[in-house]
């Protein structure tokens, strides 16, 4: 078990240390992103971001485990003043001393807890065990060492609960963490890249195109003016927009925004379900909160509820910005404008204007 503990505290270890990875990262992200859109900064975004978003993670991380553990019956360690030493009788196993003792406990003397009898543990898959590193020391053949303490050892299902939960589900996502670095950006590793992205950002903010010295081959352009609607059109995607594009436009040069809003209604329908199938499951549950470990499925169901809110609210708002686009009058130039803002991110082909581009300016060129 020594060995077990080490590697698993390395691994943890491992795993912290990517903490600290993580604000070197945003660093970059943010000097990136200031050159993808154009000369516009928005470190406060990405800090929010990564202080907030984990917390949606922090409720089933913590909630989940001990509702497993309390649905495949977790034993509570027995009172202290029921822990006999167990290494002290001749020719008795300690285990064995120790089974004796909480299978014989009678009925007026409950000895592994007020609520459960030992004989009801044992059947759930408990068994009764000696911690030989416990106890007091004391005189055994004549040698002075520990008396052992008689204690539990938790049924199987705990026993996996615990091992998935400190092993296989964290070694699941720190993989995915490691896979995620792997697709980092190569030209993103080094001081003088860096400094070439500053270049490219200044050139920007003069008015050139300029070429991704991370992304070789793919051009920037500078950002143009926000249009009226540019605040609205930021609640959809690049899909989203693409979709209103290949509509084409309507009499008067105006977008055909029921494409957004339909969407937006759809996803918005979707998360409504949650609300009162969580609600059931919560009631499912409210009679099993009464039990001596809690193990109610009310807790998930209060998750369910949370998470239909938080849904139907964001695309609840951007229901409320498509009518808005379509009560404005929302130009089919605006959609095509926000489109091209994205496809430095998304690496798509930017659509026509009309408007007259500036020339293409790579890394390394005249000022």
């Amino acid at each position: 078990y020594s060995t077990m503990a080490f590697v698993l505290c390395a691994s943890f270890g491992f795993a912290y240390g990517g903490t600290f990875i993580i604000n070197s990262l945003v660093s970059d992200v943010v000097d990136y992103d200031e050159f993808l859109t154009g000369g516009r900064r928005r470190e406060a975004s990405y800090m929010m971001a990564l202080g907030f978003l984990p917390k949606f993670m922090n409720i089933p991380g913590e909630c989940v485990p001990f509702l497993l553990m309390a649905y495949f019956r977790y034993a509570r360690p027995v009172p202290t003043a029921y822990r006999p030493p167990c290494m002290n009788i001749p020719g008795e196993a300690p285990d064995a001393v120790c089974s004796s003792y909480f299978l014989d406990e009678t009925s007026s003397e409950r000895r592994c807890s007020e609520s459960i009898s030992c004989q009801e543990l044992f059947d759930t898959g408990v068994r009764f065990v000696c911690n030989s590193a416990l106890g007091d020391v004391g005189d055994v053949d004549g040698k002075s060492t520990k008396l052992g303490e008689c204690g539990l050892k938790q049924n199987s299902g705990v026993q996996w609960v615990l091992i998935l939960c400190f092993t296989v589900v964290p070694c699941f996502f720190i993989m995915c963490g490691i896979i995620g670095l792997y697709f980092y950006p190569k030209n993103a590793r080094s001081e003088s890249m860096h400094e070439k992205l500053v270049q490219a950002t200044s050139r920007l903010r003069r008015g050139e195109v300029v070429e991704d010295p991370w992304r070789p081959g793919s051009f920037v352009h500078p950002s143009e003016p926000p249009t009226e609607n540019a605040g609205a059109l930021s609640y959809f995607t690049p899909s989203e927009l693409k979709a209103v594009v290949d509509a084409g436009p309507l009499a008067g040069g105006l977008a055909k925004v029921s494409p957004l809003l339909k969407r937006a209604l759809l996803w918005s329908s979707l998360f409504v379900a949650f609300v009162p199938a969580g609600g059931i499951v919560v009631g499912l549950g409210l009679e099993d909160l009464s039990d001596d470990l809690g193990a109610s499925v009310s807790p998930l169901g209060l998750m369910g509820v949370g998470l239909g809110i938080c849904g139907l609210w964001f695309h609840g708002v951007r229901a409320t910005a498509a009518m808005d686009l379509k009560r404005n009058g929302l130009q089919y130039k605006e959609v095509v404008a926000k489109f091209n803002e994205m496809c430095p991110f998304t690496g798509a082909t930017r659509l026509p204007t009309g408007d007259q581009q500036p020339a293409l300016v790579k890394l390394g060129s005249g000022q």
